[in-house]
């Protein structure tokens, strides 16, 4: 081997210990060439991550926000049709109770004629007025013509009644029932008896009762109807 030839190859080892070889220099910008295009796309990938979980969180919070604000509307109506019904309900009572006071209380004619006993003591002869009324006695006798059988009671309980709320429709059991329509409508309170489905929205179906004297009125929620507190029947044609 010739002398210049050694000393070039020499030469090459020194900057190989140096580091300043230029092969060497070349193959090392490749390689921080490459590790800075990963590193950029570990980036992009973790930007891209971190939106997705932002998405997904907002989206999320977004629907159960939707879904608590939709269930307060409900519970809002419901609470709001329960003290519609205890209203009239209480100012049914008090009707009642006001009208039953008017007719027992004593009425005066003042022109009625009266005795004078001893010591000046107006005695007055017992009269349909003056005379001591005898209570009427009530009668407790419960009406059980609409009373439903213990087995139909069992079976009712036994399971959940299908109920489709729209406005002015509703689908019960499989029948379709209209606003207006006239039906039997039952609970444990006011028991069975014939009304008409006086409004029917997305939450509560109001009923009237469609005796001459009668004021019960009731007012159904999804749940009453769902689960048999309250059901109803068609009506059938006599």
């Amino acid at each position: 081997m010739t002398s210049p030839k050694l000393e070039q190859l020499y030469d090459e080892l020194r900057q190989v210990d140096a580091g300043t070889h230029p092969r060497y220099l070349k193959r090392l910008r490749q390689i921080e060439d490459l590790c800075q295009e990963q590193r950029e796309r570990e980036d992009i990938a973790h930007e891209l991550a971190v939106e997705r979980i932002e998405f997904e969180y907002k989206k999320r919070k977004q629907q159960t926000q939707d879904e608590l604000e939709k269930k307060e509307k409900e519970l809002i109506q419901t609470m709001l049709a329960d003290l519609d019904e205890m209203e009239k309900r209480i100012e049914w009572e008090y009707t009642n109770m006001e009208v039953s006071r008017i007719c027992s209380a004593n009425v005066i004619d003042s022109t009625k004629k009266t005795l004078r006993g001893r010591g000046g003591v107006l005695i007055e002869p017992p009269t349909y007025f003056n005379a001591t009324p005898k209570p009427a006695t009530p009668n407790i006798t419960p009406d059980t013509r609409y009373l439903l059988t213990d087995s139909e009671i069992a079976e009712d309980n036994q399971r959940l009644f299908e109920v489709i709320l729209v406005k002015q429709k509703l689908t019960y059991d499989g029948k379709v029932y209209k606003q207006g329509e006239e039906v039997h409508v039952e609970n444990m309170e006011y028991g069975k008896f014939p009304a008409k489905m006086d409004c029917i929205t997305d939450t509560v179906v109001s009923f009237k009762s469609t005796l001459p004297w009668d004021t019960r009125q009731i007012h159904a929620s999804y749940s009453d109807l769902t689960e048999g507190r309250v059901q109803i029947s068609k009506k059938r044609a006599n």
